[in-house]
């Protein structure tokens, strides 16, 4: 037998009994086969979520001969993202010495109108819902929210009252 052969053999042997579909290593025990038989009490629906994207803003000082439009490059967001943030860019300027924050990504933060819920939001900020759910860390809806930028843009697209 050729090692060639020998190689295919062992091959299919291999394949032949190894499992198929879901394995111990690749699947969530449901709540109710839980070791002990214990169904989960209190799951926590935020442990798979990534951190709020406000509380992962970083602090920047500027330096001389940086713009709005130089700093979003370097931190890969839009220069809208960094005016939305920080109130006192909105005249386009910007002093060597001042510090801002930088978001995660591009987006704004917004106040929520009284009576919205996640899905209102993602409907006038033409954001997937989901999206909009992870970016705040899947809690409740507070009383201010980050809105990341899709497509690029951040604006409000319908009337918030």
């Amino acid at each position: 037998m050729t090692l060639k052969r020998l190689f295919l053999l062992i091959s299919a042997l291999l394949w032949s009994i190894a499992p198929v579909g879901p394995t111990a290593a690749n699947t969530e025990i449901p709540p109710a086969n839980l070791p002990g038989g214990t169904p989960l009490e209190n799951p926590d629906p935020a442990r798979d979520c990534p951190s709020p994207a406000m509380s992962r803003l970083r602090r920047h000082t500027v330096a001389q001969g940086e713009t709005i439009e130089s700093i979003a490059r370097q931190y890969n967001v839009i220069p809208a993202a960094l005016i939305g943030i920080n109130p006192a860019l909105r005249g386009r300027q910007v002093s060597a010495g001042s510090a801002i924050v930088i978001p995660p990504y591009s987006g704004i933060e917004v106040e929520v109108p009284a009576g919205w819920n996640w899905q209102k939001l993602a409907e006038a900020y033409k954001v997937p819902a989901d999206l909009l759910f992870e970016a705040n860390g899947c809690r409740p809806l507070g009383q201010t929210v980050f809105v990341p930028a899709v497509n690029r843009s951040i604006g409000l697209s319908a009337n918030p009252n």
